[in-house]
């Protein structure tokens, strides 16, 4: 206890021993002493005050902490001097904040009744309010002393975050791990509202997917909304819900006064600590997780989107036919990418192969992930122009992120186009070397291509292009777009004189076991059917020529004046021993010639 606080308990008697005079006599030799004033010190030298004598009544504070609207004050005004004990304490000008009142109290330190006590709950508004506090002893005379003091009232602070969070979480993802940090769940609370720091944060969140919900503030004023090292489990919208999901506490405002440095945190508090929520609801969104897909087509979908794309067709266009119904199309769904508040969209880019998918003209995504797409959730690989060779490629997807949660990369598989050659037509006929415009010669009358084995029928192959065997489409299609009524003239079998209506099926052959007449020349069309990616092709084998021979005829004739018309019968005399048929130029010989058919000279 501070010495100038000490009661006075010193024993007269010794004075009364000294003197021999009583106590009056020292009295006035004290009060003769070179006009020096008593006080509370004692008497000059140090001698002690006797008895009901006392020093001047002091008032031994001059300012007063602040207070808050709606919370509890608790402040003692310690005296010394005078009779030692208080009789009264009351304001002589001005009033206290509404709420408060005083009395004369005990002292927190002696026990004794020296000090005044303003106390109560304070229910006026924020403001400086000042007053005049006059105490009084119950010396005779009455001693008083009067202290004009000042307590600003603070506002009460507030949770001011409210409504949907700016950064929304994504699932499977941290929330608030990022260099950014946390997400703040703002107070007003400061040295002039409230009282800061804050002190603690209790967060209560229905379906809490992984947020830590007893933080410890972020700042003097914040709360941190985090999941920390958590990845979040679950997407939907999650409320802290109005005046029970955030729960702030601040800093209790202790007395400040040297002379009661010694008491316990409890007893110095002036103005509790205060515990405010938020009056308006909180949500935050958590987006699903970030997902790519793949389709191709609307009717006939490929339902393999990691390892093959529907196939295309060399020097043809890819994926614009049908308003682009069959390109091949990657779209994301969830992550922070369109939509989200205040981040960008997605991001496309081709991780690996990006130059045999700059070959076959990929629109809507960059080949560069060092310079992705960016504005779109969803991408087509479509080309204009021809397509050339194959390509296996990986699309990446990116979303934005957020200033809580650090964006996310994903790789939808690795994809392939089959880029196919070039639809043909492919012609062979045994023993004749040409390609499809002459075919080996024909006779009149007689039968075409079904000797050994049809081994001579000229064979119509396709190759390239989008034919049998490939996933989803028809066989090669066949027809005679040129002069198809003179090819059914000769006994055309396996391939169809009208293209409306054509063959389906590779290879076909142009035979026939009935006579042939006539002459034909015609022209092969072949055509694959195309998928949803790639148009059908058409390619033209001709015009094709069979050349038809007249029918093979023989003939005699003997002599040049008297000719021999009968010539499977009787040839003219001959004589033994002369010879015969050399006469004249051997007009007379016996001559045998043939026409048409396929004799020597002929192809």
């Amino acid at each position: 206890m501070p010495s100038n606080y000490a009661p006075v308990t010193q024993n007269t008697n010794a004075l009364r021993r000294t003197s021999g005079l009583g106590i009056i006599p020292i009295l006035v030799l004290a009060l003769g002493l070179g006009g020096c004033a008593l006080n509370s010190a004692g008497l000059p030298g140090g001698l002690p005050i006797p008895p009901g004598v006392s020093g001047s009544l002091t008032v031994r504070r001059a300012t007063l902490v602040d207070g808050i609207t709606g919370r509890t004050f608790n402040i003692f005004i310690p005296t010394s001097g005078g009779s030692g004990a208080l009789t009264s304490c009351t304001i002589t000008v001005g009033a206290l904040p509404a709420g408060l009142s005083i009395v004369v109290a005990n002292d927190p330190v002696t026990g004794t009744p020296i000090s005044c006590k303003i106390s109560g709950t304070i229910t006026a508004g924020a403001g400086v309010v000042n007053f005049t506090v006059q105490v009084q002893d119950g010396s005779s005379p009455v001693q008083t002393a009067t202290q004009a003091f000042s307590i600003t009232v603070r506002a009460e602070f507030a949770v001011t975050t409210a409504g949907a969070l700016p950064n929304e979480g994504r699932q499977g993802s941290t929330f608030g791990a990022t260099a950014n940090g946390p997400e703040p769940i703002a107070t007003n609370v400061s040295a002039t509202v409230g009282n800061a720091p804050l002190t603690s944060c209790v967060f209560v969140l229905a379906g809490n997917p992984g947020f830590n919900l007893t933080p410890a503030p972020l700042s003097a004023s914040a709360c941190p909304l985090s999941s920390g090292a958590t990845l979040l489990s679950a997407s939907g919208t999650f409320t802290f819900a109005t005046n029970a999901g955030v729960t702030v506490q601040d800093t209790a405002i202790l007395d400040p006064l040297a002379l009661y440095a010694g008491l316990t945190v409890a007893q110095r508090t002036v103005v509790p600590a205060g515990t405010v929520k938020n009056a308006s609801a909180i949500t935050i969104k958590v987006n699903p997780t970030l997902v790519a897909s793949f389709v191709q087509g609307t009717v006939t979908p490929n339902t393999n989107p990691n390892s093959t794309l529907l196939d295309g067709v060399d020097a043809r266009s890819y994926g614009v036919i049908n308003a682009n119904a069959g390109a091949p199309n990657w779209s994301v769904v969830g992550g922070l990418g369109a939509g989200a508040a205040g981040v960008a969209n997605y991001s496309w880019c081709v991780s690996s192969g990006g130059a045999a998918v700059t070959a076959i003209a990929m629109t809507g995504i960059s080949t560069s992930c060092a310079a992705p797409t960016a504005g779109v959730n969803n991408v087509k690989l479509t080309s204009a122009a021809a397509a050339a060779g194959a390509a296996a490629f990986a699309v990446d997807v990116t979303d934005a992120g957020n200033l809580r949660v650090a964006s996310l990369t994903i790789t939808q598989g690795t994809s392939t186009i089959n880029v196919r050659a070039l639809l043909a037509i492919n012609f062979a006929q045994a023993g004749n070397t040409t390609a499809a415009s002459t075919l080996l010669d024909g006779v009149n009358a007689q039968s075409y291509g079904v000797i050994n084995a049809n081994a001579g029928a000229p064979i119509y192959a396709g190759s390239g292009g989008l034919g049998s065997g490939t996933a989803g489409t028809v066989a090669y299609q066949w027809c005679i777009s040129v002069n198809g009524a003179q090819v059914t003239a000769i006994g055309l079998s396996g391939i169809s004189t009208n293209c409306a209506a054509p063959t389906t099926g590779s290879p076909v052959l142009l035979s026939s076991a009935a006579a042939i007449t006539g002459t034909a020349t015609y022209t092969v069309q072949l055509s694959d059917t195309g998928n949803e990616a790639t148009p059908l092709g058409t390619v033209t084998a001709g015009p094709s020529v069979i050349n038809i021979q007249i029918t093979m005829t023989a003939t005699f004739v003997q002599g040049v004046v008297t000719p021999n018309t009968n010539p499977n019968s009787t040839l003219l005399d001959g004589s033994t021993g002369l010879s015969y048929g050399v006469i004249n130029a051997n007009a007379g010989a016996p001559t045998y010639t043939v026409a048409g058919g396929l004799g020597a000279g002929a192809a």
